[in-house]
């Protein structure tokens, strides 16, 4: 019982000083406002994210219908979606970024015709940010998803050796029907 009584003293002493001193009630608001912004709106803006991510998908199919002629040539760039669905890649890729939990830095995009062929090829070039697991596994995913999505180049960076956060240098080539 005495330490029981000893606790409930001290916190009665410390509300008298906390009570004696304005810096010490704005420290105390500042950390309740904290608490509550980790608490409430941290998971909601997560499912914010997740519940557009997967909008995204659902709204944008990144495959088209096939073409077929019978020329077996003409079949196989038949195959590779229009140009115009380059705005539904685009976010499909977007969005496996912000399902993975990754931060897009920037991105740098150029078109390339493809001489004597029916196809373009979009570059983009991708800086990411984020554990390397996750890096990965958006790797993984966005070139299973997007069967007409290459990666011609990727290098991984980080800014000192322990740190778990890398950043993803990455150069994609989308292929589409001009």
């Amino acid at each position: 019982m005495p330490k029981a009584r000893a606790r409930i003293v001290d916190l009665q002493a410390n509300l008298w000083l906390i009570s004696r001193h304005p810096l010490a009630w704005g420290v105390l608001g500042l950390g309740l406002v904290l608490i509550l912004a980790l608490t409430v709106l941290s998971p909601a803006s997560a499912r914010y994210a997740a519940l557009q991510a997967e909008s995204v998908s659902a709204a944008i199919p990144v495959d088209q219908e096939r073409i077929v002629t019978g020329d077996p040539l003409a079949d196989f760039y038949g195959q590779f979606p229009s140009r115009a669905s380059l705005p539904g890649t685009l976010a499909k890729l977007d969005a496996l970024i912000h399902e993975h939990g990754l931060l897009r830095e920037r991105s740098a995009y150029r078109d390339t015709a493809l001489n004597e062929t029916p196809l373009m090829a979009h570059d983009v070039d991708m800086f990411v940010r984020g554990p390397y697991p996750d890096v990965r596994k958006f790797l993984i995913r966005a070139l299973s998803e997007i069967p007409h999505l290459a990666l011609t180049g990727v290098t991984f960076s980080r800014s000192q050796p322990g740190d778990p956060e890398v950043e993803m240098s990455s150069t994609w080539r989308l292929y589409l029907r001009d």
